[in-house]
């Protein structure tokens, strides 16, 4: 995406907080920020800085790498502050749609701007649906 073309700036007054709802994330990973990042443990208690499946820090990395480091990549937007939300267990599997609107929740609690999630299977419910869009509504950005 020829991140390092591009200049993101992190002054306060343009400070954003994305959220990653996944597996966890990997607070020790040597390309990735430790500050400014904070989680949340999901329904299921367990921590939001461990990542036994790797892809909740994959998605960390494409958007927050350091890329000041001269190691690895550079994210998308090195500099934003990252709330984690851990569904996911090690296997990558999860079972409930209500684990996905607490993290939701907890994405908007924390004054997310924007929510990444990385989701697969049906079109979800209407439940799903109408909490997405009343998230929406009030100004997050849902990918």
């Amino acid at each position: 995406v020829q991140a390092r073309e591009v200049t993101y700036n992190s002054a306060p007054s343009n400070a954003k907080t994305i959220c990653i709802i996944d597996s966890g994330y990997t607070l020790d990973h040597q390309d990735l920020p430790t500050d400014g990042v904070a989680g949340y443990e999901g329904q299921a208690n367990l921590p939001w800085d461990q990542d036994g499946y790797s892809h909740g820090t994959h998605v960390a990395g494409t958007i927050a790498a350091l890329g000041d480091n001269d190691l690895g990549v550079i994210g998308v937007a090195p500099g934003v502050d990252l709330f984690i939300v851990r569904v996911f267990r090690d296997d990558g599997n999860w079972a409930y749609a209500s684990s996905l609107m607490h993290a939701l929740n907890q994405c908007e609690l924390a004054g997310a701007d924007i929510v990444s999630m990385s989701l697969g299977g049906g079109g979800g419910s209407n439940t799903e649906r109408n909490a997405f869009n009343t998230a929406f509504a009030n100004g997050m950005l849902l990918i």
